[in-house]
């Protein structure tokens, strides 16, 4: 970290520990939060829902959350809320729980009715498609949980504990704030994103579009690393002594 010319963390409490641990001034590290594929992640067409639901065995009146994440422990932290606590108090209600990534590993041989798991996929379209909410009910970890502006770029509604919005500030008025213990209440009131309140997408979801990140990354490298008027930092460049950027905290 000491020898980079300017070090990317992806929250801002991941800059302030930047500091602490290695001493960073803030001028040589800059935020750029993790983000989505909008060319992938989007909501779906009536049809496409409609397949996408039928496909993972979804009635028409169910409400179906979605938990996506990698295997890592405040991820299994979380799914244990989420079929221990969560769901047996929803179950008899017409709601389903789907369980997609490497976290559906932690699962077991648990099979009830209204689990729905599927593991590792770069397909995330039918699931984001099929559900209703995403659910982020992690209170541990580093970095940002990228699940969140995923959800809110496919039109979800959002439902995530405080800590979990932590590096999405500005996407606060489009989440719902629920602790794990107030998280059953909370969906069983079945939350609806803004594409199924037919609004247009909000400005603020657009921000952690990968393109746009991509844009305000390249304008901080010309702005803290560029040489001369006009010119792009010598890492992109190629010219002159290499620049070197450090990435930290992506989780």
């Amino acid at each position: 970290m000491g020898r980079a010319d300017l070090t990317v963390v992806c929250s801002d409490e991941d800059a302030a520990r930047m500091g602490e641990l290695y001493g960073l001034a803030a001028e040589r590290v800059t935020v750029i939060p993790n983000g989505f594929d909008e060319t992938r992640v989007r909501p779906p067409s009536g049809p496409e829902r409609a397949r996408a639901r039928a496909a993972l065995g979804i009635g028409e009146r169910e409400y179906a959350g979605l938990f996506l994440g990698s295997d890592t422990l405040p991820n299994r932290e979380g799914l244990a809320r989420l079929v221990d606590r969560v769901f047996p108090a929803l179950a008899t209600a017409g709601f389903r729980l789907l369980v997609v990534g490497g976290i559906a590993r932690a699962l077991g041989s648990r099979r009830e009715p209204w689990l729905i798991a599927h593991g590792e996929t770069d397909q995330l379209e039918p699931f984001l498609h099929a559900a209703d909410a995403g659910l982020n009910p992690v209170t541990t970890g580093g970095g940002s949980n990228v699940k969140l502006p995923t959800y809110l770029g496919a039109g979800l509604a959002a439902v995530t504990t405080a800590f979990g919005l932590r590096g999405y500030a500005p996407l606060r008025p489009w989440t719902i704030l629920a602790e794990p213990e107030d998280m059953a209440g909370i969906v069983r009131e079945r939350p609806q994103g803004w594409r199924a309140r037919g609004l247009e997408p909000p400005p603020a979801i657009g921000e952690y579009a990968w393109g746009r990140l991509g844009e305000r990354l390249g304008d901080q490298l010309e702005a803290r690393l560029g040489r001369g008027t006009g010119t792009r930092a010598t890492a992109a460049a190629g010219g002159g002594a290499p620049a070197r950027a450090a990435s930290g905290g992506r989780t």
